[in-house]
């Protein structure tokens, strides 16, 4: 029955036609149970088992760059559903400009190589099925005709050409089909490589390589034409030649060795005349239309009064990777003199990258054990990085390390370096706020303690110097404050002298003397700038709108974006990363959803396992275990946040103090213990009368039953810990070491590693298994007997799930039911542009 809008097809809304062809109809419609918009094709056919296979084969591929396949029905398929024009709706505009063609092109060629190492062949790449997002970055749709190595051969009398995978069709598009295609022979991924050639030199060429009046001229030109590459610009000739070989054994074998040929196409000379012969004409259009999507934009001013043009572009992390999390590390930061930018992306919080701004290439750093954001010396030459191991410095390009000092009392809160050759850092100490600022030289030393003068105790975030290395700013919260405050001050003989506050605001702030002096700020997503006189210490007239939709986290008082000091702007666009708690079974399928998304990926069952409790650096939230109930908890973010026994309080780490506080928010907080400060605490009992903590050495246990008992359980660093149900041993996993060890209370010093990697292990209520996450999937380990005489099987593997982003150390995803029917398990919900950093320079004035 033909569909219409308002519709039902299964549990999928129709929401609006998309577009009509021979084989069917696409409908964008809505997932009322995962809450998304998805787009769903709509066959005029019922599918085969044999088709069905293969599209659920295609299901698996997960890469950034192809367009993901969530669901088959019985003659549809339910699609990601992705904004944006195609590249064919894009070079409809005209010829693309080489440097943007090959960004384009890289990103094709990373989506091909993905498939084809999962043995699939797309077999029908063309422009129609190729998406550029308003980010920029690219999708590739349609592997409906994608093969995952079961074709049989087909005839050379195939007389049609139809989207199928029945014996006796030529499959394919013409004009993009390679030879072997429009003979009718069986196509490997190789045919793939051809027609990723005919799509590049179409791109910068705005014409069609193999065209012609009917399909049978298309195909005669392809099998008889030889494409002239002097039509192209000759960076690319030799990349275009491996690729359009008629013979497939004489063709490019691998689409992966298409992109490093492409990253040894640089645009110059001659094709950079080109390129800009090509962008004037589509910048007009772009503008016309709103589509700036990864150009070079230039406003139209004359040369003589314009020295510094305002460009705007995008910058997507290297393939196979996501950018920093947003709400832990780490803020994209732009060098001082514009002219780089710093950027976390990787698998790990210390993997670091910079991208020069007149280059399309990253440099990727050394690997650190991160412990806060870095932060730019003021000749751009250097970067400081507080790490597990202190506070280093690296000189570039060699990225040589330096140790500054090993003092840093953890260093999360972001730091700064001065003309003056001071290091200015916000750090967690023992102060009864809970942070404070230290000064070291970035020569080397040991860190002071900056008495700040006219401010109080309570918690600093992000101070940034001012140009001449005295005066800086800084952002602090008083104890329990939802609300943060920017001050200006002066550091002289490391007391901060002359504090003045400038305004209210939930997030830093940070200063360029670009347009004679301004300060930025973050609020309500809005990203402002405002006069800032600095010798009066005062803001002047009213904040002005730079960008809309700028993410911030008021958390760890940050809101992502960077000023340079000739006013070159860096900002993450999009909300906070996501992560949505799913229950699954014991084979990986999803049962329910729980609650709703979140920011921070931490999750513990209530004793009762009717909720969940996700807390973090963003918040506390209280959600339903099997439904969509969630509440936030009035717990100020940033606090370690754990169920008491009773279920119907919470045990909150505040500093060094633990406080319990009820869940309702009704009856009064008291203070249970107190902790060394800079410590962690790691896990509660359940009967609430144990807790292990964390220094950055030892793991300690802790009695709570009044007697302040404190014993040493390991002389090492631990990022996760937990108490078996009747608290007499913990699972845990050391900071230094793989693996997941456990030891009983009763024998310190005893340990015993029950799996040679992997952590975030908790056990189940009943004792009888320990679960952990590791090489994206979830781990088992039975445990039989009782008392001290454990005995823990093999880990076995339970399925495949991929982790969240932005999943720190010390983060937890994963908790289970008492008896392991029921695993809550955290999933990255995606957000619009959360992958992509935004640049603009020349809009200060």
């Amino acid at each position: 029955m033909p569909l219409s809008t308002g519709d039902r097809l299964d549990r999928y809304e129709i929401v609006s036609l998309l577009g009509r062809g021979g084989m069917g109809e696409v409908w964008k419609a809505h997932d009322p149970r995962s809450n998304r918009d998805v787009a769903v094709k709509v066959s005029a056919q019922q599918f085969t088992d044999r088709f069905e296979r293969e599209a659920r084969a295609i299901g698996a591929l997960n890469h950034k760059n192809i367009c993901t396949l969530y669901d088959v029905g019985p003659n549809y398929l339910v699609m990601e559903y992705i904004e944006g024009p195609t590249l064919a709706d894009r070079m409809a505009e005209g010829p693309i400009p080489l440097e943007e063609a090959l960004r384009i092109a890289k990103q094709i060629a990373d989506a091909l190589e993905a498939a084809h190492d999962k043995g699939i062949v797309h077999r029908d790449l063309k422009p129609a099925n190729v998406k550029i997002k308003p980010d920029g970055s690219v999708k590739v749709l349609d592997f409906g005709l994608a093969t995952a190595g079961t074709e049989p051969e087909l005839t050379s009398d195939s007389p049609t050409i139809l989207p199928g995978t029945q014996t006796g069709m030529i499959l394919g598009t013409a004009g993009y089909m390679s030879p072997e295609q429009a003979r009718g022979q069986k196509a490997d991924k190789r045919a793939d490589v051809w027609a990723f050639g005919v799509v590049l030199w179409e791109m910068v060429t705005g014409r069609r390589l193999f065209d012609g009046a009917t399909v049978t001229d298309s195909l005669a030109a392809i099998l008889t034409k030889e494409p002239d590459l002097t039509q192209v610009p000759e960076k690319i000739r030799r990349l275009l030649r491996a690729c359009l070989q008629k013979d497939p054994k004489n063709r490019l074998q691998a689409i992966g060795d298409a992109r490093l040929l492409i990253e040894d196409a640089p645009v110059t000379g001659a094709d950079e005349s080109k390129r800009h012969v090509f962008w004037i004409p589509w910048a007009a259009a772009a503008i016309l239309a709103g589509l700036a999507v990864l150009a070079w934009m230039r406003a139209a001013q004359p040369a003589a009064t314009n020295t510094t043009p305002e460009l705007a572009f995008s910058i997507v992390p290297p393939a196979g990777t996501e950018l920093g999390a947003i709400g832990g590390l780490s803020i994209d930061r732009i060098s001082p003199d514009g002219s780089a930018v710093l950027f976390g992306a990787g698998t790990g919080l210390g993997r670091f990258h910079i991208r020069r701004l007149k280059s399309t290439d990253t440099e990727a750093l050394p690997s650190f054990d991160a412990a806060g954001d870095p932060f730019w010396a003021p000749d751009s030459k250097s970067i400081a990085f507080p790490t597990k191991r202190g506070l280093i410095k690296i000189h570039l390009p060699n990225g040589a390390p330096e140790l500054i000092t090993r003092d840093i009392f953890g260093a999360e809160r972001g730091g700064t370096w001065s003309e003056k050759g001071t290091i200015l850092f916000a750090s967690l100490d023992n102060s009864p706020g809970g942070g404070g600022l230290y000064a070291v030289a970035a020569t080397g030393g040991k860190p002071s303690r900056v008495e700040v003068q006219n401010v109080g105790e309570g918690a600093y975030f992000n101070p940034e110097f001012l140009p001449g290395g005295e005066d800086f700013l800084f952002a602090f919260a008083q104890p329990n404050a939802e609300t943060a405050q920017i001050y200006i001050a002066t550091l002289r003989d490391r007391k901060a002298v002359n504090a003045k506050l400038l305004f209210d605001n939930d997030t830093a702030a940070a200063f360029t003397p670009a347009g004679g002096g301004r300060i930025f700020f973050v609020r309500n997503d809005n990203l402002y700038a405002q006069k800032l006189d600095v010798t009066a210490r005062k803001v002047l007239g009213d904040p002005e709108l730079v960008q809309q939709h700028v993410t911030s986290h008021a958390g760890p008082r940050n809101g992502y974006f960077s000023v340079s000091r000739n006013g070159t702007i860096v900002w993450r666009t999009g909300t906070a990363v996501l992560s949505q708690p799913v229950v699954l079974d014991r084979k990986g399928d999803r049962i329910a959803v729980a609650g709703g998304p979140v920011p921070d990926p931490n999750v513990s069952l209530s004793p009762d396992e009717a909720h969940l409790l996700a807390s973090g650096q963003a918040g506390v939230w209280i959600m339903e275990a099997d439904g969509p109930g969630q509440v936030r908890v009035g717990v100020p973010a940033g606090f370690r946040t754990f169920w008491a026994n009773d279920g119907a309080r919470l045990v909150a780490q505040r500093g060094p103090k633990l406080i319990l506080l009820p869940v309702n928010g009704m009856g009064e907080e008291r203070q249970l213990a107190e902790i060394p400060a800079g410590s962690a605490v790691r896990g509660l009992s359940r009967d609430g009368r144990k807790l292990i903590y964390s220094t950055d050495q030892n793991l300690f246990l802790l009695l709570l039953d009044g007697r302040r008992i404190s014993e040493r359980l390991a002389q090492q660093e631990v990022q996760n810990a937990a108490f078996s149900p009747d608290g007499t041993w913990i699972v845990y996993h050391p900071f230094t070491e793989s693996g997941v060890y456990v030891q009983p209370l009763s024998g310190a010093g005893f340990r015993k590693q029950i799996a040679s990697s992997g952590n975030r292990a908790v056990w189940r209520a009943d004792g009888k298994e320990i679960l952990y996450y590791d090489q994206r999937r979830i781990w088992s380990v039975r445990v039989e007997g009782s008392g001290d005489q454990l005995r823990f099987t093999p880990p076995e593997a339970l399925f495949a799930v991929a982790a969240p982003m932005g999943l720190a150390g010390g983060s937890r995803p994963l908790a289970v039911n008492h008896d392991g029917s029921r695993i809550y398990f955290l999933q990255s919900v995606e957000q619009p542009e959360s992958n992509v950093i935004q640049v603009r320079t020349g809009a200060i004035h």
